[in-house]
């Protein structure tokens, strides 16, 4: 049962009451998962029935369904019946992996016990992925993947959204990686077609216990919804890492976001960073000690930037079993200066039987 949380006379959450039952038989080449989802109140109800075959044909060669069918029943409201039907194929030989799967999900299906963000629509995806290691001089390891989404709306086929690309990878014997990847795509918003693209590159090693870094750069167009448009954007990523001795750790990042060419009255920023680092202190095995700030110069209106701190004490007192201590606070940089505006200190205590 879910807690009730109120505010004065209005409910902001339900006192809901959630139940699921499993079952899933299994022979050599077959599995029939079979799930029945409830959540209720006195004048109300939500059932999902998920039956899920996956039958392995041969050798590395499966293919799978999923149908979901959806009951919702409140109180004044006609009762609402929905379903979703999905199936696929997935295959391997040596290494290259691939799949093909679809989608097909009805306008009134609903499933409130999850997150259902989108219905009424059918979607179409393949993917193929390949994975090398030669164990060469120069190349450990390798791989690619190429892949296609395509998506549209049910009855009037107009397209939601589609969009594909490729990657390719690799690890040298001196754990350096490189990677660089590209993608193109179409999304609908506002009953326009609007095209975007990406391309991305970068660099790492982890060659050093105590330093790991790594530097990547994407270029592209993206959609701004605020703006109903397509704007040029490039994103720089830099980040660190490692380990200093048995008992301490670190991790340090940094990104700036710069998007070109906003109108001057649109009240958005077009440049700024985002950074996040933390530092751990292992006291042991079963006692720890985080400390982070999280910081952003996005200006609005009214803020320049924002300076966030916390600090996290966790001790585990048995397998699986954990006792948290906290504290956050976060300040908003007005007029160059910088104002606390949120203060929290927290216990969390985590027990599995």
């Amino acid at each position: 049962m879910d807690k009730e949380v109120t505010e004065g006379d209005e409910i902001l959450n339900n006192d809901d009451i959630y139940n699921m039952l499993a079952f899933r038989p299994k022979w050599e080449n077959l599995s029939i998962q079979m799930t029945l989802l409830n959540r209720m109140n006195k004048d109300y109800h939500n059932e999902v029935l998920v039956i899920n075959p996956t039958w392995e044909f041969m050798k590395n060669q499966s293919i799978w369904t999923e149908i979901d069918i959806t009951l919702r029943d409140v109180s004044g409201i006609e009762n609402e019946k929905g379903y979703s039907v999905y199936c696929g194929y997935n295959g391997k030989k040596g290494d290259v992996n691939w799949s093909i799967n679809g989608s097909h999900i009805s306008k009134n299906y609903y499933a409130d016990m999850g997150l259902i963000y989108e219905t009424d629509y059918t979607a179409l995806n393949a993917d193929i992925l390949q994975n090398s290691e030669p164990n060469g001089k120069i190349i450990k390891k390798y791989g690619s993947a190429i892949w296609f989404h395509k998506a549209f709306e049910n009855e009037s086929k107009d397209l939601l959204d589609q969009n594909g690309g490729l990657n390719f990878w690799m690890n040298s014997p001196h754990k350096i990686n490189l990677s660089i990847s590209g993608n193109i795509g179409q999304e609908s918003y506002n009953d326009s077609i609007y095209t975007w693209d990406n391309i991305y590159a970068g660099i790492g090693t982890w060659n050093i216990s105590w330093l790991s870094a790594r530097i990547n750069y994407s270029i592209g167009h993206s959609l701004i919804y605020n703006l109903s448009g397509i704007y040029k954007k490039d994103y720089l990523n830099l980040g660190l890492c490692g380990d200093i001795g048995n008992n301490l750790s670190y991790n340090i990042s940094a990104q700036r976001k710069r998007y070109f060419d906003f109108p001057t009255d649109s009240g958005m920023d077009d440049e700024y960073w985002i950074g996040n680092s933390d530092l751990t202190i292992h006291f042991s095995n079963k006692l720890s000690l985080t400390n982070g700030l999280r910081y952003n110069n996005y200006e609005n209106s009214e803020l320049t930037a924002y300076l966030g701190f916390f600090s996290n004490l966790g001790y585990e007192f048995k397998d699986n079993c954990n006792l948290y201590l906290g504290y956050k606070r976060a300040q908003d940089e007005t007029e160059q200066e910088f104002i606390t505006n949120y203060r929290h200190a927290y216990m969390k205590v985590s027990y599995t039987f």
